[in-house]
């Protein structure tokens, strides 16, 4: 009996030992990840302002692709990145890519080649963004993930 209460004690002492170990483990994982922008506790901010400030600031920096001015190519491209716990934007990919042109003569090929453009375009003005603060969680900063959609639309 003493044997198996010394068995019991000696692996609930190894289990305890563990599990500190397990948990700063996960905690050191999520340090890394991003925490989507509805769910943190301070959004990031762009020039001490809000994401419109951004979205203002984005538009001035667009530079419309002659090849889409030519086709009269519009659209939306949704972009994510990331802000992370310095500011910078990284990891910055399309979700979604929704652009049609109004010109009828046009073969698919450039279709493909100013659509291509166009999202070039898009990823070249977000990461040529300036730091933002970044947001934080519990106090501490995060890396944060943000959606952001472009419009192209010729005036």
């Amino acid at each position: 009996m003493k044997q198996y209460l010394l068995s019991a004690i000696l692996s609930l002492m190894v289990i305890c030992a563990i599990a500190p170990v397990q948990l700063s483990a996960q905690e050191n994982k999520t340090e890394d990840e991003s925490i989507p922008y509805a769910l943190v506790e301070q959004v990031p901010t762009f020039q001490g302002s809000s994401a419109s400030v951004f979205s203002k600031w984005v538009s001035t920096q667009l530079k419309y692709p002659a090849s889409a001015k030519k086709i009269q190519a519009s659209g939306r491209i949704t972009l994510q990145f990331t802000i992370d716990k310095t500011g910078q934007l990284t990891n910055v990919k399309i979700l979604r890519s929704n652009l049609k042109s109004l010109a009828n003569n046009t073969t698919s090929a450039e279709l493909k080649q100013t659509y291509q453009a166009l999202e070039e375009e898009a990823i070249r003005v977000i990461k040529s963004s300036p730091a933002w603060e970044p947001g934080k969680q519990q106090g501490e900063a995060v890396n944060v993930t943000f959606i952001f959609p472009i419009v192209f639309q010729l005036k």
